[in-house]
């Protein structure tokens, strides 16, 4: 109908170029745009475009045409429906005056980047650019127009009707185009939206033509297949999902056609390569591409019910992929970790739980060549989604306390997996797993389950130093927060697979106990455990094999367990060098360290020569511990022995007699526990005396000293626990201070009644007093044996009850005869605390 009133209207005007100038007078509006529009497009293809006729388009287009494109009629933007009519008619305009009218208009539009009216107008006189005569302009024109669409606020016109535009004009537009695409870096954050809408664009010039072969074809790069499977699995949107699929959809109908041999440039000289196409197998690619295009959209729905009968022709996808002869990827294996990664990131976490455990059971039925993208994909996306707790959850049915299925199913895909993979690279797959499970915060459940997954692995040597220092920090940093029951049964799974993966030859008895240290003992590594005889059989199968630890022998020779565990003794016995510049109690880290490889190599002794016998188990601890030995025999009668030596030996002490008590067992059957007793109470009247003289001497004088006085109440506490637990009787070392130590606190407490103005020192040894009172109270509560008689307790309990215990300190004053550090000014602020 309008093609019949326009050619009335050209009937019954005999003059085009009068009705041209009569269409543009008046008011402007949509409709009298829409009509100059048709009026163009016929003249145009009657073909007059000469003389007069000529002149007035170019009359149109430069008076009428482009300053409606920009204004309205009301002054505001046009609306969308003049920009389409002018865009339209501009066009015509530009082939009825010639070329010249499109290139100046081009370049006055080039500065008009990125308004929508210069878009428009770009959009209408780009195919009437030439193709030699103005390839400098349309190259320009294909970098501003692909530059706007990547930047990704560019006007919906540049998709919908540039781009296109400039597939139309000429090869020299196209090439700049892709050349413009190839510069942005693969991957880069938020591109493959953008990416897709020019390919989509440009995606009937980009892939042949059966009538023009051997024109430009995107099939042959490997950027634009990676570009369409990432709009496929990683995108949020739908639409460009969408545009990736029918990208895909468009290349093998394009290929089917064709009915030619092509292939994709390999990623490598070992896999297939991303997209190829065979006149031979023409069916069963037609049928390989089907089933994962409808996949594809199935997913998009994103309901179970709908996609469940669709995922065994995920199993077909597989079987058409491998060839059964000779072991190798038909297809590439990206396509595949496509179809999973968009189960895995979908909203719908059932859907997810179905791709997880459809993956995990690929292994049990079908063993799949070996790929590095696979690799990558199981350390990627593969344990992102494994991160989920909820997929854990028991099956309907299942009873309580049953394992979890998709955790079995996990444990015996990794095994299965890890056998398939070659020597060189299962080292760098296993580093590379255990350090995705520390580089991010896991719950508790899926370390748990990731963790037995490792343990249940096949002996091998594939970590070295690296490896053990991963499943560190799996320990150190993942798991801190964790459930308590959780988190140790997780540490017990990662000991046993270190013990299953580590290369003994790469790694030292230093890097050995350093992990043992992320370890808690209380949690997971007691002593008496089968995890603790489990650690010193390996020990004693592999002493000899360890690297030379920086804390071994000099000789050269690769250090044994005992040559290590007695320098480190010794080292640790040691005053530090830097003694002076610290008044602060020592990390207790050390201490545990020294006091877990004690143990360990004493236990590893006894599996060597089966001791039974007290004295030969003594005999072994003396081996180890005579340095600190000596030096606890010393604190009571060596008053210049450095502070911080002294520290270490009590925490030692300590930690001895917290880790050596077997679990299971009773203490009396254990020899190494009763042999580790003896040799503490030799050493008990030393260590009392000592304890004495420091508690009670004024001795403790800085804030820094109340962290040391709770080590000494510490050390009271084990001897009188020890002492107790051999035999109390009259006399003993660690009863003969206790009535001397109980007087002399509330000595002290009494002169601090009387005191105007307490100093730094005497608040701090009130402190200790009342500390020392308080853990002589709590010991007697325990052990009634320590009680004193009944006179003596009266006269402390009259004391006592007259105390005023709730009162806070008074913030004590600077002593005039020395000079306070900044570091105690800053603690003086909270003195009453």
């Amino acid at each position: 109908m309008e093609r019949v009133l326009v050619d009335a209207l050209l009937t019954q005007s005999r003059e085009p170029c009068a009705l041209l100038g009569a269409l543009c007078g008046g008011e402007a509006s949509a409709e009298r745009a829409e009509t100059l529009r048709l009026v163009l497009q016929r003249l145009e293809e009657r073909g007059a475009g000469v003389g007069a006729l000529a002149k007035a388009a170019h009359e149109v287009a430069r008076g009428h045409l482009v300053p409606l494109l920009y204004v309205s009629q009301g002054g505001g933007p046009a609306s969308p429906r003049v920009l389409r009519a002018a865009s339209a008619a501009l066009r015509s305009c530009a082939r009825l005056a010639g070329p010249e009218l499109a290139v100046t208009l081009a370049e006055e539009a080039l500065r008009g980047l990125p308004g929508a009216p210069a878009v428009e107008l770009l959009a209408a006189v780009a195919p009437c650019l030439r193709a030699s005569e103005d390839a400098p302009l349309l190259r320009c024109l294909a970098r501003a127009s692909v530059e706007l669409a990547l930047a990704g606020d560019a006007p919906p016109a540049v998709g919908a009707r540039l781009l296109p535009a400039l597939a139309q004009s000429a090869e020299p537009a196209l090439r700049a185009a892709w050349d413009a695409l190839s510069s942005v870096e693969p991957g880069a954050e938020g591109s493959t939206g953008p990416e897709l809408l020019v390919l989509c664009a440009l995606a009937e010039k980009l892939l042949p033509k059966p009538e023009h072969h051997g024109d430009f074809d995107a099939r042959l790069c490997g950027r634009f297949w990676r570009t369409v499977q990432a709009g496929m699995s990683r995108a949020q949107d739908a639409l460009t999902r969408k545009r990736a699929r029918y990208l895909l959809q468009r290349a093998v109908q394009v290929s089917a056609e064709l009915a030619v041999d092509c292939t994709c440039d390999p990623q490598d000289t070992k896999g297939p390569s991303l997209f190829w196409w065979s006149k031979k197998k023409k069916d069963e690619l037609l049928k390989f591409w089907e089933n994962y295009i409808l996949i594809m959209e199935v997913l998009e729905g994103n309901q179970i019910h709908v996609i469940k009968p669709v995922l065994p022709k995920l199993n077909s996808l597989f079987e058409y992929a491998v060839s059964e002869e000779n072991g190798c990827w038909f297809f590439h294996p990206s396509w595949h970790t496509c179809v999973y990664r968009r189960m895995f990131e979908g909203e719908n976490k059932i859907l997810a739980k179905e791709g997880v455990t459809h993956f995990l059971e690929l292994y049990e039925v079908k063993s799949l060549p070996y790929s590095p993208e696979l690799s990558e994909f199981i350390t990627g996306p593969l344990m992102d989604a494994l991160s989920e707790s909820c997929l854990y959850s028991r099956s309907p049915g299942q009873p309580l306390g049953s394992g979890s299925p998709l955790g079995l199913k996990l444990q015996k895909f990794l095994v299965a997996y890890v056998s398939l993979l070659p020597e060189e690279t299962k080292s760098h797959f296993l580093l590379k797993f255990i350090q995705r499970m520390a580089d991010r915060h896991w719950c508790a459940v899926p370390v748990l389950f990731l963790s037995k997954a490792l343990a249940s692995l096949p002996s091998c040597k594939a970590l070295g130093g690296e490896g053990l220092l991963a499943l560190r920090d799996v320990l150190q940093c993942t798991m801190i927060t964790h459930q308590v029951l959780l988190r140790g049964a997780a540490q017990c799974y990662l000991l046993q697979a270190a013990m299953r993966l580590v290369d003994v030859e790469k790694v030292s008895l230093s890097d050995v106990s350093a992990f043992l240290m992320s370890l808690r003992q209380e949690e997971s590594l007691g002593r008496g455990t089968q995890l603790w005889t489990e650690l010193c059989d390996w020990l004693c199968v592999n002493e000899r094999y360890f690297k030379q630890s920086s804390i071994g022998g000099s000789d050269g020779h690769e250090a044994s367990l005992n040559a290590y565990v007695k320098n480190l003794v010794q080292e640790f016995v040691k005053s530090p060098g830097w003694e002076k510049e610290s008044s602060f109690v020592p990390d207790w880290l050390e201490a545990r360290l020294t006091a877990l490889m004690v143990l360990l190599a004493v236990d590893v002794k006894g599996i060597k020569t089966k001791f039974r016998e007290k004295q030969r188990t003594q005999n072994v601890l003396r081996i180890f511990l005579d340095p600190w030995l000596d030096a606890l025999g010393k604190l009571g009668t060596n008053a210049y022995m450095p502070l911080l030596r002294t520290d270490r030996c009590l925490q030692l002490l300590v930690r001895l007699l917290h880790s050596c008590v077997p679990r299971g067992s009773s203490a009396q059957d254990d020899e190494v526990s009763a042999a580790l007793w003896a040799s503490v109470m030799s050493a008990a009247e030393s260590v009392s005396q000592f304890v004495l003289r420091r508690l009670t001497m004024n001795e403790l004088q800085d804030v820094a000293d109340l962290d040391r006085c709770q080590l000494y109440l510490t050390v009271l506490a084990e001897l009188v626990s020890l002492q107790v637990k051999l035999g109390w009787k009259a006399g003993n070392p660690v009863s003969r201070v206790i009535s001397p130590l109980r007087n002399a606190c509330v000595h002290h407490l009494q002169e601090a009644e009387g005191r105007q103005e307490p100093t730094l020192s005497h608040q701090v040894q009130t402190a200790v007093s009342m500390a020392t009172l308080a853990a002589l109270c709590e010991a007697e509560d325990r052990h009634p044996v320590l009680q004193p008689d009944s006179s003596s307790a009266e006269a402390v309990d009259r004391f006592l009850s007259a105390l005023p215990l709730n009162r806070m300190l008074q913030k004590p004053h600077s002593e005039g005869q020395s000079i306070v550090s900044l570091k105690n000014h800053r603690l003086l602020k909270d003195g009453g605390k």
